[in-house]
Protein backbone atom coordinates (compact mmCIF):
# COMPACT_ATOMS: atom_id res chain seq x y z
CA UNK A 1 0.00 0.00 0.00
CA UNK A 2 1.01 3.56 -0.98
CA UNK A 3 1.75 6.16 1.84
CA UNK A 4 -0.88 8.55 1.31
CA UNK A 5 1.64 11.58 0.50
CA UNK A 6 3.34 9.52 -2.72
CA UNK A 7 -0.33 8.44 -3.63
CA UNK A 8 -1.27 12.11 -3.90
CA UNK A 9 2.08 13.13 -5.38
CA UNK A 10 0.71 10.51 -8.29
CA UNK A 11 -2.33 11.39 -8.86
CA UNK A 12 -1.38 15.29 -8.67
CA UNK A 13 1.06 14.64 -11.38
CA UNK A 14 -1.78 14.19 -13.72
CA UNK A 15 -3.24 17.71 -13.39
CA UNK A 16 -2.08 20.65 -14.57
CA UNK A 17 -3.62 22.67 -11.46
CA UNK A 18 -3.56 20.72 -8.11
CA UNK A 19 -5.32 21.83 -4.40
CA UNK A 20 -4.09 19.58 -1.96
CA UNK A 21 -5.35 19.96 1.48
CA UNK A 22 -4.17 17.67 4.05
CA UNK A 23 -2.83 17.18 7.45
CA UNK A 24 -4.94 19.73 9.14
CA UNK A 25 -8.16 20.43 11.64
CA UNK A 26 -10.57 20.73 9.27
CA UNK A 27 -9.97 20.06 6.08
CA UNK A 28 -12.93 18.11 5.36
CA UNK A 29 -14.58 21.81 5.68
CA UNK A 30 -11.68 23.74 3.86
CA UNK A 31 -12.28 20.90 0.76
CA UNK A 32 -16.03 21.30 0.90
CA UNK A 33 -15.78 25.36 0.80
CA UNK A 34 -13.13 25.29 -1.65
CA UNK A 35 -15.09 22.76 -3.78
CA UNK A 36 -17.99 24.75 -3.95
CA UNK A 37 -16.39 27.77 -5.12
CA UNK A 38 -14.53 25.17 -7.80
CA UNK A 39 -18.65 23.98 -8.81
CA UNK A 40 -19.58 27.83 -9.37
CA UNK A 41 -16.79 28.30 -11.26
CA UNK A 42 -17.24 25.25 -13.30
CA UNK A 43 -14.11 23.50 -12.17
CA UNK A 44 -14.91 19.57 -10.52
CA UNK A 45 -12.30 18.57 -8.87
CA UNK A 46 -14.04 17.21 -5.92
CA UNK A 47 -14.17 13.86 -6.75
CA UNK A 48 -10.26 13.72 -7.70
CA UNK A 49 -9.08 15.27 -4.84
CA UNK A 50 -11.55 13.44 -2.23
CA UNK A 51 -13.34 10.60 -4.12
CA UNK A 52 -10.12 9.04 -5.68
CA UNK A 53 -7.19 9.74 -3.36
CA UNK A 54 -9.92 8.01 -0.78
CA UNK A 55 -10.47 5.10 -2.67
CA UNK A 56 -6.63 4.83 -3.64
CA UNK A 57 -5.43 4.75 -0.83
CA UNK A 58 -6.41 0.56 -0.25
CA UNK A 59 -9.49 0.97 2.29
CA UNK A 60 -12.38 1.95 -0.06
CA UNK A 61 -14.56 4.98 0.43
CA UNK A 62 -14.63 5.44 3.82
CA UNK A 63 -14.85 9.58 4.32
CA UNK A 64 -14.80 10.70 0.74
CA UNK A 65 -18.62 10.59 -0.05
CA UNK A 66 -19.28 12.36 3.42
CA UNK A 67 -17.19 15.37 1.61
CA UNK A 68 -18.84 14.86 -1.50
CA UNK A 69 -22.64 14.95 0.01
CA UNK A 70 -21.89 18.03 1.57
CA UNK A 71 -20.80 19.72 -1.36
CA UNK A 72 -23.88 18.32 -3.24
CA UNK A 73 -26.44 19.69 0.01
CA UNK A 74 -24.06 23.38 -0.16
CA UNK A 75 -24.21 23.73 -4.03
CA UNK A 76 -28.38 23.06 -3.53
CA UNK A 77 -28.40 25.11 -1.06
CA UNK A 78 -26.70 28.12 -1.84
CA UNK A 79 -25.69 27.69 -6.00
CA UNK A 80 -29.49 26.48 -7.36
CA UNK A 81 -31.17 29.87 -5.59
CA UNK A 82 -27.97 31.74 -7.64
CA UNK A 83 -28.38 29.92 -10.65
CA UNK A 84 -32.13 29.27 -11.00
CA UNK A 85 -35.13 31.20 -10.82
CA UNK A 86 -38.00 29.66 -9.75
CA UNK A 87 -41.86 31.90 -9.95
CA UNK A 88 -42.67 30.46 -6.78
CA UNK A 89 -40.44 30.29 -3.89
CA UNK A 90 -41.65 26.70 -2.96
CA UNK A 91 -39.45 24.54 -5.31
CA UNK A 92 -36.49 25.74 -3.67
CA UNK A 93 -38.03 24.72 0.03
CA UNK A 94 -38.25 20.86 -2.34
CA UNK A 95 -34.91 20.91 -3.40
CA UNK A 96 -33.50 22.03 -0.17
CA UNK A 97 -35.43 19.27 2.32
CA UNK A 98 -34.50 16.82 -1.02
CA UNK A 99 -31.03 17.65 -0.77
CA UNK A 100 -30.94 17.44 3.18
CA UNK A 101 -32.49 13.87 2.60
CA UNK A 102 -30.50 12.27 0.49
CA UNK A 103 -27.12 13.47 2.45
CA UNK A 104 -28.53 12.16 5.61
CA UNK A 105 -29.35 8.85 3.27
CA UNK A 106 -25.92 8.54 2.79
CA UNK A 107 -24.82 9.39 6.33
CA UNK A 108 -27.30 6.11 7.22
CA UNK A 109 -26.15 4.35 4.35
CA UNK A 110 -22.31 4.65 5.01
CA UNK A 111 -23.15 3.78 8.47
CA UNK A 112 -25.09 1.13 8.71
CA UNK A 113 -28.16 3.24 10.46
CA UNK A 114 -30.87 2.80 8.27
CA UNK A 115 -33.36 2.20 11.10
CA UNK A 116 -32.84 5.52 12.00
CA UNK A 117 -33.28 7.15 8.74
CA UNK A 118 -36.83 5.70 8.00
CA UNK A 119 -37.75 5.71 11.49
CA UNK A 120 -36.85 9.63 12.63
CA UNK A 121 -35.54 11.30 9.94
CA UNK A 122 -37.57 10.55 6.73
CA UNK A 123 -41.10 12.16 9.22
CA UNK A 124 -39.60 14.96 10.56
CA UNK A 125 -37.93 15.64 7.15
CA UNK A 126 -41.65 15.76 5.66
CA UNK A 127 -43.18 17.23 9.12
CA UNK A 128 -40.23 20.16 8.88
CA UNK A 129 -41.04 20.50 5.02
CA UNK A 130 -44.60 20.63 5.71
CA UNK A 131 -44.85 23.44 8.23
CA UNK A 132 -42.08 25.22 6.73
CA UNK A 133 -44.22 25.71 3.69
CA UNK A 134 -47.09 26.80 5.95
CA UNK A 135 -45.12 28.87 7.38
CA UNK A 136 -44.36 30.77 4.03
CA UNK A 137 -47.93 30.85 2.69
CA UNK A 138 -49.03 32.48 5.91
CA UNK A 139 -46.30 34.80 5.43
CA UNK A 140 -47.09 35.81 1.78
CA UNK A 141 -50.95 36.11 1.71
CA UNK A 142 -50.82 39.89 1.35
CA UNK A 143 -54.01 40.61 0.76
CA UNK A 144 -54.30 39.60 4.73
CA UNK A 145 -53.51 41.83 7.49
CA UNK A 146 -50.11 41.40 8.81
CA UNK A 147 -51.40 40.05 12.32
CA UNK A 148 -53.17 37.48 11.07
CA UNK A 149 -49.95 36.46 8.82
CA UNK A 150 -47.94 36.27 11.78
CA UNK A 151 -50.72 34.59 13.84
CA UNK A 152 -50.80 31.57 11.37
CA UNK A 153 -47.32 31.19 11.35
CA UNK A 154 -47.08 31.38 14.74
CA UNK A 155 -50.17 28.57 15.31
CA UNK A 156 -48.00 26.22 12.18
CA UNK A 157 -44.56 26.21 14.45
CA UNK A 158 -46.87 25.60 17.57
CA UNK A 159 -48.55 22.50 15.97
CA UNK A 160 -44.79 21.66 14.94
CA UNK A 161 -43.41 21.34 18.19
CA UNK A 162 -45.79 18.25 19.67
CA UNK A 163 -45.35 16.68 16.40
CA UNK A 164 -41.82 16.29 16.54
CA UNK A 165 -41.68 15.51 20.60
CA UNK A 166 -44.31 12.83 19.52
CA UNK A 167 -41.38 11.68 17.00
CA UNK A 168 -38.48 11.51 19.18
CA UNK A 169 -40.55 9.32 21.93
CA UNK A 170 -42.22 7.06 19.34
CA UNK A 171 -38.18 6.20 17.79
CA UNK A 172 -36.99 6.04 21.39
CA UNK A 173 -39.41 3.52 22.38
CA UNK A 174 -41.18 6.36 24.96
CA UNK A 175 -44.31 6.76 25.94
CA UNK A 176 -46.73 8.87 24.12
CA UNK A 177 -47.48 12.31 25.45
CA UNK A 178 -46.46 15.91 25.69
CA UNK A 179 -43.10 17.21 28.12
CA UNK A 180 -41.22 20.05 27.07
CA UNK A 181 -43.32 20.75 23.75
CA UNK A 182 -46.50 21.09 25.92
CA UNK A 183 -44.78 23.98 27.84
CA UNK A 184 -43.06 25.79 24.55
CA UNK A 185 -46.50 25.21 22.04
CA UNK A 186 -48.61 26.44 24.73
CA UNK A 187 -47.19 30.25 25.01
CA UNK A 188 -46.71 30.47 21.18
CA UNK A 189 -50.76 29.63 20.49
CA UNK A 190 -51.67 32.21 23.36
CA UNK A 191 -49.44 34.64 21.35
CA UNK A 192 -51.07 33.69 18.43
CA UNK A 193 -54.43 34.46 20.05
CA UNK A 194 -53.83 37.67 20.93
CA UNK A 195 -52.23 38.67 17.83
CA UNK A 196 -55.65 37.77 16.50
CA UNK A 197 -58.02 40.01 19.11
CA UNK A 198 -55.34 42.53 18.18
CA UNK A 199 -56.04 42.57 15.05
CA UNK A 200 -59.99 42.28 15.37
CA UNK A 201 -60.12 44.96 17.96
CA UNK A 202 -58.76 48.50 15.67
CA UNK A 203 -59.15 50.75 18.92
CA UNK A 204 -56.89 48.56 20.78
CA UNK A 205 -54.61 48.02 17.63
CA UNK A 206 -54.49 51.61 17.25
CA UNK A 207 -53.67 52.55 20.76
CA UNK A 208 -51.06 49.72 20.60
CA UNK A 209 -49.80 51.74 17.54
CA UNK A 210 -49.34 54.80 18.93
CA UNK A 211 -47.80 53.19 22.31
CA UNK A 212 -44.63 51.79 19.87
CA UNK A 213 -44.70 54.77 17.68
CA UNK A 214 -45.68 52.50 14.55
Amino acid sequence: MLERSKLLGIVSSTYDRVACISGCHGKTTITSMLALIMQTADIDCTVHVGGMVDFLGGGGLTWSPYVIGAVGLLYCWFVVPLLYKFSRPYAFVGIDFAALGLFLFLVALMSGGMGWYLRLIIPLLLLSGITFILIMLSLRRLEWPWLYRIALACLAFGLFLPGVETLIRWNAGFDMGFEWSFYAAIPIAVFAAALLLVERNKPLKEEIRKKLFI
